[in-house]
């Protein structure tokens, strides 16, 4: 029942053009670290935007919080110049930051990670085919998918 009140949308979100506090929630899935590594992106760039009490929900990949501050030297074989962007849950919280609207904060490995690999494992895309060669030697060792909740006082 609140289909008319979700707006998808795909802009450049380091240059976002909306009203202040005009959303109520955010939901990022596998897209947030692309864009979002630096500190100080979310209190400038996303925090703006959301409401009182609103929740932001993002799902992304990551590394293991044993594993932090290793990405580049643990994924490059696999990820190239893009390892740097597999944060652990622990520094997404570092880079996320303290802001007095942040309620809560909660970040985790998700325990969806055998499931969803092997879906996509299971598929036929050209990408699958290539993570296949990567991932009992890499992908499932070092990586993880990363949980993020964030309360907005």
């Amino acid at each position: 029942g609140v289909g008319e009140q979700i707006i998808p949308i795909q802009e450049d979100a380091n240059a976002l053009k909306f009203d202040e506090g005009q959303f109520n929630a955010l939901v990022s899935i596998d897209s947030y670290h692309y864009f979002a590594t630096q500190k100080g992106f979310f209190e400038e760039k996303v925090l703006p935007f959301l409401s009182d009490k609103a929740e932001v929900l993002i799902g992304i990949p990551g590394i293991r919080d044993e594993y932090a501050g290793r990405s580049e030297e643990l994924l490059s074989e696999w990820l190239g110049s893009e390892a740097y962007m597999f944060k652990s849950p622990t520094e997404w919280k570092t880079i996320i930051g303290q802001h007095p609207r942040i309620e809560k904060m909660e970040t985790w490995e998700m325990g969806c990670f055998d499931l969803a690999w092997n879906d996509w494992l299971a598929t036929e895309n050209q990408y699958a085919l290539g993570d296949q060669h990567f991932y009992d030697t890499i992908i499932k060792p070092y990586t993880c998918f990363v949980g993020i909740c964030i309360k907005i006082k």
